[in-house]
């Protein structure tokens, strides 16, 4: 394949980082975990995996979830309070007591439970989170 690109008129344009997170460099000269190098540019872990590439998916994975988790939390806390505040009158006092009942469960004994009941994932997190991350928001759209 890169026969091809060395012919006139072709290129190709290579990532800077050439590793996956997980991908094992079999041809380093160096033991492993190696010095930041030219080829890895923060260096190897103990089985030979790229330091950088691996610091990018995890940046990438906790980006991701970040965005995720402020988008559906907006979209609930103003959803909740956009329907107490246009309703008012029962709908409002009867939606105030639920969330006041909501928010006084405790978050992370909740979180512990759920984590030992069910297969650990980011989804689960996300989900978890997502059921009292939205309530702050919701008194102030409900004003």
């Amino acid at each position: 394949m890169r026969d091809r690109f060395g012919a006139p008129g072709n290129f190709a344009v290579y990532p800077p980082n050439h590793y996956y997170y997980d991908t094992l460099n079999y041809f380093s000269k160096a033991s492993n975990p190696a010095l930041p190098s030219r080829e890895n540019w923060l260096g190897t872990d103990d089985r030979g995996r790229n330091v950088f590439a691996r610091l990018v998916y995890g940046f990438r994975v906790s980006v991701l979830f970040a965005l995720v988790l402020t988008a559906i939390g907006t979209i609930l806390g103003v959803l909740a309070g956009a329907v107490q505040g246009y309703f008012g009158g029962r709908v409002d006092i009867t939606g105030q007591r639920l969330i006041e009942i909501w928010s006084a469960l405790p978050e992370l004994y909740l979180l512990i439970i759920f984590a030992s009941i069910f297969e650990p994932s980011l989804i689960l997190l996300i989900i978890l989170l997502l059921l009292f991350g939205w309530i702050g928001l919701s008194d102030y759209v409900r004003t």
